[in-house]
């Protein structure tokens, strides 16, 4: 039996699967707060501070903290990188020969962007002050682009789409139609593969990869070892824009409110590749001829956009001295989302003219709403004085709770299957932050943050129940802030994140005739390193 992938990367990944699934619905959901420098070298950990621009999408009430207006932007550059490890046997480890390939991807992005305007009402008592503000806080980013090769002698991803093919009983005329329109786009791969020249007819009413061979027992073997190589490339950011108004009590009680809009781009291109070591174990009969197989490439083509609509509310309280308490609240999320989707596929053969099929004109076009969960937060902290200060925010969300719904009906039975898995698939995360600073000088502090979240995925294991598979994100970050004696204030923030590792099939296992054989294990272990300038200015 496969293992459990701890992110759902069997889900989704593998090239030929439709959208609108977990992953699809994570993706768009889970925040990875970003912020400015400061909220960044401290953890995110404001629910209880405020007074920051990168506070107010984690509590509205954080705006009204300072008496003045502040404006800000933080460009930034973030280096995603891991190392993969293939296994052609289906598990890495266990004493199976792996091949290992490291990769990295930079972009840059301004994370955090805004202005807060303060108002005193110049009284005594009461409401001492209120404010507006605008602000843009990225809440995750998408650039990637992973890498993993090896050999495989035992299965092959034309295996697979003859398999799909065979199984599905989809016939020679279905997979030769003259537009996709006609077909399910979850077997738009097996036309693009039928049309590209990787599988044909076995003569028998199965279907065969080219790289297969008809053994006598019935079964369809790979003739020879293939170079595999998988590719994803990924593109795209979410971000909160946030209208907000906040109000100060005495300078001791703290409210706020939010009207969020998420705007979200994600792009990715998955390649899957097979070469043949030794061209001459790949015989195959191309018009009437005796050729030989020599290489593939399948390319899955996927963007979504869309833009989402939440509100949220906060309170901040310093009850006495140094001790803040907070707390926010976040409504769900009503996302719109239009994704397409298209492949490409070739086959080339040693001395035959190459074959190769494109679904570009037909492009998977789908609009749909995506409810995001509610979430809310928690924080307390403390500050020294002049000293410094320490915070700790909790915060909880319950992304069994996401629902992929029609746009402009009230039926959604199409999604009735993607809506169960979110609810076998997805469950409780648990984020903790915490973040300090310490004035070292009037004009000079140091920061330090630390994040713990748990992984939102679940799995149904052997017995029936719905488990967590016990993984966590982590990130740890330091910074450094200067605040001149008038209005100009620049602050640097470094923050590292460990992503679970994460196990990729890059297709499914599958049905060989009378032999069943494993996909190939990749193994991926990913981290993302940011570093974060702001420059703002106080009035």
């Amino acid at each position: 039996m496969k293992r459990i992938s701890t992110v759902l990367a069997a889900i989704g990944i593998c090239l030929g699967l439709q959208a609108q699934n977990v992953s699809d619905a994570l993706r768009f959901s889970v925040n990875d707060y970003f912020g400015t420098a400061r909220s960044i070298a401290m953890g995110n950990a404001f629910t209880a501070l405020g007074g920051d621009i990168g506070s107010i999408t984690i509590n509205p009430a954080g705006s009204a903290v300072n008496n003045y207006s502040q404006i800000s932007f933080s460009p930034a550059l973030n280096i995603m990188g891991g190392k993969t490890e293939y296994s052609a046997d289906g598990y890495v480890g266990n004493g199976n020969p792996t091949r290992t390939s490291s990769y990295a991807k930079a972009s840059g992005q301004i994370p955090s962007w805004g202005a807060v305007m303060n108002f005193d009402t110049h009284r005594k008592r009461g409401l001492k002050s209120f404010s507006f503000a605008v602000v843009g806080n990225a809440t995750a980013s998408y650039g990637n682009d992973l890498l993993a090769e090896g050999y495989n002698p035992n299965s092959s991803y034309m295996g697979y789409l003859a398999a799909l093919s065979s199984i599905d009983g989809l016939s020679e005329a279905t997979l030769d139609k003259g537009s996709y329109w006609d077909i399910n786009p979850y077997y738009w791969p097996a036309v693009v593969g039928y049309r590209s020249g990787m599988i044909s007819s076995s003569g028998n009413g199965d279907y065969v990869g080219v790289a297969q061979g008809i053994a006598s027992d019935g079964s369809y073997p790979v003739l020879g070892e293939l170079r595999q190589k998988y590719g994803k490339l990924t593109t795209g950011s979410k971000s909160d824009i946030v209208f907000n108004f906040g109000m100060n009590f005495n300078n001791r009680l703290y409210i706020g409110a939010n009207l969020g809009i998420t705007d979200l781009s994600y792009s990715s291109r998955m390649q899957i590749s097979e070469s043949a070591v030794n061209v001459t174990d790949f015989p195959v009969t191309v018009d009437g001829q005796t050729d030989y197989f020599k290489s593939m490439r399948m390319r899955e083509y996927y963007r979504a956009s869309g833009s989402g609509l939440y509100g949220k509310f906060g309170i901040i309280y310093n009850p006495v001295g140094g001790l803040r308490l907070g707390a926010s609240v976040q409504t769900p999320t009503v996302n719109y989302i239009t994704e397409h989707l298209w492949y490409s596929g070739e086959t080339d053969f040693d001395n035959a003219y190459g074959y190769e099929d494109i679904s570009e004109k037909d492009e998977y076009i789908y609009d749909y709403r995506l409810v995001s969960p509610m979430r809310a937060d928690i924080g307390v902290a403390y500050t020294f004085g002049k000293a410094g200060l320490v915070s700790v925010d909790y915060e909880l969300c319950n992304y069994s709770s996401m629902r992929f719904k029609e746009i402009g009906s009230s039926d959604n039975g199409g999604f009735d299957n993607s809506n169960r898995s979110i609810e076998d698939g997805a469950g409780v995360s648990h984020m903790l932050r915490i973040g300090a600073e310490m004035n070292v000088l009037p004009a000079l502090a140091l920061r330090f943050g630390y994040n713990l979240t748990s992984t939102p995925e679940r799995y149904i294991n052997d017995s029936g129940a719905k488990v967590s598979p016990g993984t966590f994100t982590q990130s740890i970050a330091c910074g450094v802030g200067y605040r001149s004696p008038r209005s100009f204030f620049c602050d640097l923030a470094l923050r590292s994140r460990i992503d679970p590792v994460e196990y990729i099939y890059p297709y499914p296992s599958y049905d060989a005739g009378t032999r069943f054989v494993l996909s190939p294990e990749i193994v991926n272990r990913a981290s993302l390193a940011s570093i974060v300038m702001t420059f703002g200015w106080r009035f």
